[in-house]
């Protein structure tokens, strides 16, 4: 799960939008728009939102979410052997296909910045440079 655990500037923009209709959507997860609502994000590619609570599938759902923005900096556990390139500093760390955490096997072209690595319990502290709504 994607946690915020800081924010250097403002205070976090918390807002709800509809979600696409039968998706579910986890407590944590990395989301993006498409046609106007939320959807999951996927590996490689941008991040707009991480959800607050979990949605049951259904028809006209919506979720409360932090909009990703610059400043943060959010906490979330890795899963997968790491990567050579999976250190402090790797600019491209994706996330996995849940989208509730990073793939550390992964570091070609996901949307996550490494700020900070927990190899003990499997946490990693990330800002996410690729944003959707940057």
């Amino acid at each position: 799960m994607f946690r915020l655990v800081e924010q250097t500037d403002k205070a976090p923009v918390i807002m709800e939008f509809y979600v696409n209709n039968n998706e579910a959507i986890a407590e944590g997860e990395c989301l993006v728009f498409a046609n106007g609502r939320l959807t999951k994000a996927s590996a490689g590619g941008a991040v707009a939102a991480v959800s607050l609570h979990s949605v049951e599938a259904g028809i006209d759902k919506t979720c409360k979410v932090h909009l990703v923005l610059p400043g943060q900096v959010w906490e979330t556990t890795y899963t997968g052997t790491p990567d050579a390139g999976f250190v402090v500093g790797c600019a491209t760390a994706d996330i996995d296909s849940t989208g509730t955490m990073l793939n550390a096997a992964d570091v070609e072209s996901g949307p996550c910045a490494i700020i900070a690595i927990d190899g003990a319990n499997a946490k990693a502290k990330v800002v996410f440079k690729n944003r959707q709504l940057s």
